[in-house]
């Protein structure tokens, strides 16, 4: 097995980077998908409150799947239809939000896969934005222990980035 060239080697990485980015678009709009599907939930809530025992003895049924704890959460605290609604509400919120960091993510993936560094502040920034939307993310959906060692690797990548962000900026100085 003959090793590869360093242009070479860019190339497959650049079409990684391609790759995911295309992941990103598709994690995006599945959750833009899924937030309409939800609103339609809440609307039928409103629009028909006797669906909602229906739904609500659902997600009494023991199950760990994140969505439904978080409707049960919810519901725990606010009965009947303002529950379901509520928690309909809470869940279009988590998808637009990890739409949006979805989104970001993708933007920065495609500079990457058209050749642009990834150690700029730019690129930095975006990160840092999608290292706390995932910290919070794991907070609420698994707990205090899996969010510490989320924030602890993803702050540790953040540092890593900021460190190539440093020494691009004394090599483009350089030449």
């Amino acid at each position: 097995m003959e090793s590869m060239s360093k242009e070479q080697k860019l190339v497959r990485i650049q079409k990684n980077f391609k790759i995911m980015g295309i992941l990103t678009k598709i994690v995006e709009i599945f959750c833009y998908v899924c937030s309409g599907i939800t609103a339609a939930g809440a609307i039928t809530f409103i629009a028909a409150p006797e669906w909602t025992k229906f739904f609500i003895d659902l997600a009494d049924e023991p199950d760990k799947s994140t969505m439904n704890t978080l409707v049960q959460t919810i519901q725990g605290s606010i009965e009947g239809t303002a529950g379901a609604v509520t928690a309909c509400v809470a869940i279009i919120v988590m998808f637009l939000i990890v739409a949006f960091a979805m989104h970001k993510l993708g933007g920065a993936l495609k500079k990457f896969a058209q050749g642009h560094s990834p150690f700029l502040e730019e690129n930095i920034r975006t990160l840092k934005l999608i290292f706390v939307i995932v910290t919070i993310i794991t907070l609420l959906s698994a707990g205090i222990p899996l969010a510490l060692l989320t924030a602890l690797v993803l702050w540790t990548i953040y540092l890593m980035f900021q460190m190539g962000c440093e020494l691009q900026k004394e090599s483009d100085e350089t030449l």
